[in-house]
């Protein structure tokens, strides 16, 4: 991949830590509750947008009672 001056690491970096936030607010609001630490460190520890996209769809997607297992 090469990073031009507006796609330096710095915005990956930052573009992340937002996906991530962003998934970690969508989970909190489908499960009506806080994520413990295991969970909210499940995504955190992934910093790869595939491996992110795959998590966002599957927060979006799966119902309420297999997100909590």
């Amino acid at each position: 991949m090469t990073l031009t001056a507006s796609n330096n690491p710095m915005n990956l970096d930052s573009t992340v830590i937002q996906f991530q936030a962003s998934i970690i607010a969508l989970a909190t609001k489908r499960l009506g509750r806080p994520l413990t630490d295991l969970e909210q460190s499940f995504v955190t520890r992934h910093e790869g947008f595939l491996a992110l996209e795959g998590i966002h769809d599957m927060v979006c997607t799966l119902p309420i009672s297999a997100l909590q297992h």
